[in-house]
């Protein structure tokens, strides 16, 4: 017979964990599915890799500008309703994809979905916060983690049977009827939030009076014993606390060199596939490109676990994203392209192990903390610059090079410096406060 506890933390993770898996599969598949579109959309509309990086990038550019007035907001009305309001916001952004018919229009639409999601992943790791045990967290993590890899396995099948549609409305390209029917699930998800969400236990109606009573003691454990009273609730004390942190600052450096390597393995990995094996058609090089992210599942489930029943974060990102680094390097060392193939599965593994556990470094760090909202969405938009770099870096060497291997060569760089981040930082203590003038 199960325990208080082991009943309230299956009921929270089945709910919270499978809603958070949504919510990133959702935010991860209209993001990877113009990777998808690039097959076609690409020569449809003249886009050169280069234009292709530059509208990729843009999502990053509004992603950041837009982090921390979003952690205004959380921080004044909670993140329950602001989340759900974003959902439906880059759900209308994402259909409106759709309708691009030139560069200008690739560019503003990539802004205005940036700017969107800016406020999704801090929303999501505070409400987050403010819900699971600190000894349940890696779990929680890789569970939102593994939308990601989802993303890809399922959305790529159905990317690639989209692209394939091309008279299901009035001969209409397939990769603009993907971008159209990918967006409106969000939309749909946001509505339903906006109602059915709450903002902690102590108002949600799905647990029983003793299961909440646990949960909250357990949350209670967790915050800081020194008084936080000394910590200005407004954005620019908060900001200014963050920037003086240097564990943040590290924190948030070593996640955007792990980023640079997801994002890179998740918008060039289609045409990395397709310029390795000649031949494939686009339905046949989106199955292929599962494989990486079926290993990142695997790399996210093991690490997760791993972390938590060792209760350590660190070292096990560190880990992973050297095992991504020399995925990396060995699919540059094969000439053929089944091994190198065997190297990007490698890749997904590490870099699963690594970008599904980040995210509980932080929350473990500042759980409680008043500025807690404003280091989630610094982390958060350093991490994701490696998205509008990255983009950009790649397409660049590659119009450079003629070839994919020295950008791969230099995003396994980038990974190591992420690793050796991570282990420079010192045994950190879960819900300290943080460094303040």
């Amino acid at each position: 017979m199960r325990t208080v506890a082991q009943q309230t933390v299956r009921l929270v993770t089945r709910r919270l964990g499978v809603f958070m898996l949504v919510v990133y599969l959702l935010s991860s598949m209209d993001r990877v599915n113009v990777s998808f579109a690039a097959l076609t959309m690409n020569d449809d509309l003249h886009f050169d890799p280069g234009i292709y990086g530059f509208g990729v990038g843009l999502f990053f550019v509004s992603y950041m500008l837009f982090q921390l007035p979003g952690a205004a907001l959380i921080r004044r009305f909670g993140a329950a309703r602001p989340l759900a309001i974003m959902m439906v916001a880059w759900g209308f952004c994402a259909s409106l994809m759709s309708c691009i018919n030139g560069r200008f229009d690739f560019y503003v639409l990539r802004f205005l979905l940036g700017l969107a999601e800016a406020g999704v992943v801090p929303a999501a790791t505070f409400y987050l916060a403010n819900w699971v045990p600190r000894q349940n967290l890696g779990r929680i993590m890789t569970w939102a983690a593994l939308s990601l890899p989802m993303a890809v396995i399922i959305g790529a099948p159905l990317s690639g049977w989209l692209l394939t549609q091309h008279s299901i409305v009035h001969s209409l390209p397939g990769w603009r009827w993907m971008f159209f029917v990918e967006g409106l699930p969000t939309v749909i998800l946001g509505v339903v939030a906006y109602f059915r969400l709450t903002e902690s236990p102590a108002e949600v109606r799905w647990l029983t009076h003793e299961q909440r009573e646990w949960l909250m003691r357990e949350l209670e454990k967790d915050r800081p014993k020194q008084s936080l009273s000394t910590y200005s609730s407004g954005q620019t004390a908060g900001l200014w606390t963050v920037l003086s942190d240097r564990n943040i600052l590290t924190i948030a450096l070593a996640y955007f060199c792990i980023a640079m390597g997801t994002y890179g393995l998740l918008y060039w990995l289609p045409q990395v596939i397709k310029a390795a094996s000649t031949g494939l058609s686009p339905m046949a090089v989106t199955l292929v490109s599962t494989m990486p992210w079926i290993a990142a599942a695997a790399g996210m489930l093991l690490n997760g676990w791993h972390s938590d029943r060792n209760q350590e974060r660190c070292r096990h990102v560190a880990t992973g994203a050297l095992i991504g680094a020399l995925g990396l390097i060995l699919s540059c060392a094969f000439s053929s392209p089944w091994l190198a193939l065997l190297g990007l599965v490698a890749t997904g593994f590490g870099q699963g192990a690594a970008q599904g556990l980040y995210m509980a470094i932080p929350i473990d760090l500042l759980r409680g903390n008043p500025a807690a909202p404003t280091a989630f969405a610094l982390i958060n938009m350093i991490g994701n610059c490696a998205g509008l770099v990255g983009a950009n870096l790649i397409g660049w060497l590659r119009n450079a090079t003629g070839s994919f291997s020295m950008p791969i060569e230099v995003l396994a760089a980038v990974l190591v410096v992420g690793a050796l981040l991570l282990v420079s930082l010192p045994r950190l203590t879960p819900g300290r406060q943080l460094a303040h003038q």
